[in-house]
């Protein structure tokens, strides 16, 4: 049958046929607020409900277990590996995301895309590698344009291609507005979010330490007053400082708290559930905990073993808590593709205050190439298609996400989208193991490259310019090279041992591979 789409608006009301992107159509009653509403268009009321009470008298849903009625993508801030219970944390206690696990699929051998934020964020949505744009080391400034390409595909635009509704509440930290920097005065700040896919956003534009210390809705400061303008700018005695030394020197009466950040923003994520749950929506939640400075809300102060930074944590456990349960409410938990996972590995070493290891035992933390960087929490959770209980060492990263939603909905990738995304979709569902010779490349902050292949990684040990995005990333080398390291991942875990010299035409094969990686891309 041909898809209708209905609208109509009445004080809070939206009826929507949709089609939802497989190989059938279906019929859908949606009733969404009115904030969540970009293009309504006008149709009168009483025609409306007439049509409204036709379609859905004839409406067929789809099976339950073909696609799912949401996607919930729960991406934290500076996770390490060993900051969860199901992860083997002792000091800190996480029920909510133990239970996703318990219910789920927990994997052990699961990548960030890169060692810190921005580009493990665009790798996420885009299935392209970020060392690939201009971006070679580090992460955004706080003023910097939209990095992600406005005709790019991405999860977002994937997926509100095949009906599903969009929408991020949280850190978005990709850059907003047009180069050179952002005008955080014109309205709407664009391109931004709504331009790479998303139908609603309510966002903080970077980490929780940086400025503007303000909350944007689809492209608009929230509760800015008239004639109220931001302005960012460096200390007066701070010339030559790096970007983040960066301070408001103008900015808006009603800021965020910092303090609240995380809860405000659960809450917003619970209205969205609310206001989407009769129709296909892809919520992708990127949360601003656990990343310094540790702020938790006062409810969670001292309430772990850990010090503030497992209070921030627990924090987070309950906000994901929030969003289960608004799922569960609205019919949706067995229905529902929840994934929980970090943008990069821990920020905090072993505290021996504390006792707690925010990577557990692996070597290494947020920033670096060793597997504490980038080696993070992955969890899926979809009871009517995916195994529960279990514990997978697929090697599978979060650039994989593009590619296997591709085969979710049986539709191929096209040539130049996610050029770098692997289709994982049995290893998500527990269907099958991914092979474990796999080519992984990670990246850290200042620009090294590892490959991994099966039980081997490589650290090339050659550090990246800043710039030059023109030239072949093979070619943008300092010169002379670091020695590489070589790891046996299954014998040494915590690559405490190099072994390149005792396998020179192994390391001459992965240097070869991962040259062919880089240059081999778009």
């Amino acid at each position: 049958m041909n898809t209708i789409v209905i609208f109509t608006s009445d004080n809070g009301g939206l009826f929507r046929t949709v089609h939802d992107g497989s190989r059938r159509s279906r019929l859908l009653l949606m009733v969404i607020a009115p904030r969540f509403m970009i293009h309504p268009l006008a149709i009168p009321m009483h025609l409306c409900i007439l049509y409204a009470l036709l379609f859905s008298a004839s409406a067929v849903a789809a099976p339950a277990s073909d696609f799912p009625r949401a996607v919930v993508l729960i991406y934290a801030d500076d996770l390490g590996y060993g900051d969860l219970s199901c992860y083997g944390a002792t000091r800190i206690h996480t029920p909510r995301i133990d239970s996703l696990a318990a219910h789920g699929i927990r994997f052990t051998d699961a990548h960030s895309p890169a060692a810190v934020c921005s580009p493990s964020r665009y790798a996420l949505l885009t299935g392209r590698y970020c060392w690939r744009t201009s971006l070679k080391r580090r992460v955004l400034a706080p003023q910097a344009p939209l990095h992600i390409e406005t005709g790019r595909e991405t999860l977002a635009s994937f997926l509100k291609k095949n009906g599903y509704a969009t929408g991020i509440i949280g850190k978005w930290h990709l850059g907003l507005g047009r180069p050179p920097e952002t005008d955080w005065n014109t309205e709407p700040i664009a391109p931004g979010p709504n331009d790479v896919g998303f139908g609603f956003s309510h966002i903080i534009s970077g980490s929780n330490n940086f400025p503007p210390s303000v909350y944007i809705e689809n492209g608009r400061v929230v509760d800015r007053n008239d004639g109220e303008t931001i302005e960012l700018d460096f200390p007066p005695t701070g010339k030559g400082t790096p970007w983040w030394k960066l301070v408001e020197k103008r900015t808006i009466s009603k800021k965020w708290v910092a303090e609240d950040m995380g809860l405000h923003l659960a809450r917003e994520a619970v209205e969205f559930i609310d206001a989407h749950a009769r129709q296909p929506f892809f919520l992708y939640f990127p949360a601003p905990n656990p990343h310094l400075p540790l702020t938790p809300n006062k409810k969670f102060q001292g309430t772990s073993k850990a010090g503030a930074y497992g209070d921030f944590v627990q924090e987070l456990d309950f906000m994901t808590g929030m969003i289960l349960d608004a799922l569960a409410r609205n019919g949706l938990a067995d229905d529902a593709l929840v994934i929980f996972t970090s943008d990069n590995g821990g920020n905090i070493h072993p505290s021996k205050r504390t006792g707690h290891r925010a990577n557990g035992s692996l070597r290494g933390s947020k920033g670096e190439v060793y597997e504490g960087g980038h080696r993070v929490p992955f969890i899926v959770r979809w009871p009517a298609r995916a195994a529960a209980g279990k514990v997978s060492d697929s090697p599978i990263s979060q650039v994989d996400l593009l590619a296997s939603l591709h085969a979710l909905f049986g539709e191929p990738v096209p040539p130049g989208t996610a050029p770098d995304s692997v289709n994982v979709l049995a290893a998500l569902l527990d269907e099958e193991t991914h092979p474990k010779d796999r080519i992984m490349i990670h990246h850290a902050s200042n620009g090294v490259f590892a490959i991994r292949r099966g039980d081997w990684k490589l650290i090339e040990g050659i550090p990246a310019p800043d710039n030059r995005p023109d030239r072949p990333v093979r070619l943008q080398r300092k010169r002379p090279a670091a020695n590489p390291q070589l790891f046996n991942l299954a014998k040494d875990p915590k690559e405490m041992v190099n072994v390149a010299k005792d396998h020179p035409e192994l390391v001459a094969d992965l240097l070869k591979q991962l040259n062919a990686v880089r240059d081999n891309g778009s």
